[in-house]
């Protein structure tokens, strides 16, 4: 049972990203695969598993665990993988709860032996499936994590938590919030913030579920009711210490299924956590090809017509945001497909792109007519087209359907998929924009 493992190169203690590898060939590894954006290391531990690998190690924080995580476990669950972990963020957070927090070597050690033991995977659900190993936020905590910068876990340690929470006591506010616990007992409060933990620490070593046991079955449940600023800021303090179970300032559950719903509906499902950041929300629209394919098969099972168009879009202008208005129009879904750097470059030429490819699939993602993003790196959308298998294909008023690549054009016919062409704005496009901003810096 070689393992297979997923290396993040900027997690938060890598340095040397060279004298890294050397360190995990000890683990006689069957592949070793290092990320290059943010959620890759998803779609790797995801094609690891499909591959017949049974034995995943995520080096990096408590973000690569999570992306491994949800790599294997979506769509569903397998039985029999094990997921080791080389802690090597800037929180290691999970890591500290199971007492990895020592030495790698003496981590690595313990890799070699393949020594094992249970723990709970938890699934979140909600406009789309997650899983986490950890813990499970929304509320206070999506304004404090905005605060909580890399510079400052690295600077503060255990005390960045309280740093940003000071930080943040300005920008407060309580959401009418139902809580379920077990389908029986149901508490309905204005919440500052709810924490699901399986998993003791949070934010650089914050003992927020000091009592948790990753492998119990239950899930530890804290929720901070609407407070005073000067109570919050003694809160904080306290949770800093772990005791802060024992005050009245909290309401402390412990279940096996949780359910959260907030008036008005702030909570956003993440990656690892459940927050009000209007940010979550845009990164949960850019998905992997994988991922992509199993929300067009959803959409179509549900009677749905996906649209789907692609393209650069480098330096999102007015143009662009009406033409995906009016794609969004034609049916009851948007998909995406975004050029990756490189093949932009090989369809753009030397300069281009202006915005790398996670930057322009946030911004794309912002957009409320957009609902799903995904990168490509090869020039042409035939793989993009062949996963999403549109209802829809949409392109600018600069194609036509004859125009069209002739394998892009043989895929869609293929599928059955409605072509149409939107004319462009006149008077919009990069090319202009970009030679506008030449002039004025001249």
């Amino acid at each position: 049972m070689k393992p297979y493992i997923i290396v993040n190169p900027i997690a938060g203690s890598v340095g040397n990203l060279n004298a890294r590898l050397k360190q995990l060939r000890p683990l006689n590894a069957k592949e070793v695969r290092v990320t290059h954006r943010a959620g890759e290391a998803e779609t790797l531990a995801r094609r690891a598993v499909r591959a017949g690998c049974d034995y995943v190690i995520a080096a990096g924080g408590d973000g690569t665990l999570n992306e491994v995580i949800n790599g294997i476990a979506t769509p569903n669950p397998p039985r029999g993988i094990r997921v080791g972990i080389v802690p090597l963020g800037t929180a290691n957070d999970f890591a500290r709860s199971i007492g990895l927090m020592g030495d790698i070597d003496a981590t690595i050690d313990t890799l070699q032996a393949k020594t094992s033991a249970r723990i709970d995977l938890v699934r979140m659900t909600g406009e789309r499936t997650r899983y986490f190993v950890n813990a499970s936020s929304g509320g206070f905590s999506g304004v404090v994590d905005e605060k909580l910068t890399p510079e400052i876990k690295s600077t503060w340690g255990p005390l960045a938590y309280l740093r940003s929470a000071a930080a943040a006591l300005p920008e407060l506010h309580a959401y009418r919030t139902t809580v379920t616990f077990d389908d029986t007992e149901r508490l309905v409060i204005d919440l500052y913030n709810v924490i699901v933990a399986n998993g003791r620490f949070v934010a650089c070593g914050l003992p927020i579920a000091p009592l948790a046991d990753p492998g119990d079955g239950l899930l530890d449940a804290v929720l901070i009711p609407k407070r005073s600023a000067a109570e919050m800021a003694l809160l904080a303090a306290e949770m800093l210490l772990g005791k802060h179970l024992s005050t009245d300032a909290v309401t402390f559950r412990r279940a096996k299924k949780i359910s959260v719903r907030s008036h008005p509906n702030r909570f956003q499902n993440s990656s690892s956590r459940v927050r009000l950041c209007r940010q979550q929300a845009v990164n949960t629209k850019i998905i992997d090809m994988d991922e992509l394919a199993e929300r067009a098969k959803k959409l179509r099972a549900a009677g749905k017509r996906l649209v789907v168009t692609n393209g650069c879009f480098d330096f999102l202008h007015v143009g662009h945001v009406r033409y995906l208005q009016a794609a969004r129009a034609l049916g009851d879904a948007l998909a995406v497909g975004l050029n990756g750097d490189r093949s932009v470059s090989e369809l753009k030429g030397i300069g281009r792109p202006i915005n790398t490819e996670r930057d322009r699939a946030e911004v794309l993602a912002a957009l409320e007519c957009v609902d799903l993003i995904t990168i490509f790196p090869e020039p042409r959308a035939t793989q993009f087209i062949a996963a999403s298998m549109p209802a829809v294909y949409v392109k600018g008023g600069d194609y036509s359907s004859e125009t069209l690549n002739a394998e892009e054009r043989a895929i869609l016919e293929k599928i059955g998929a409605e072509i149409r062409i939107i004319p462009f704005e006149k008077g919009y496009s990069t090319s202009l924009l970009l030679e506008k901003l030449r002039k004025a810096g001249r």
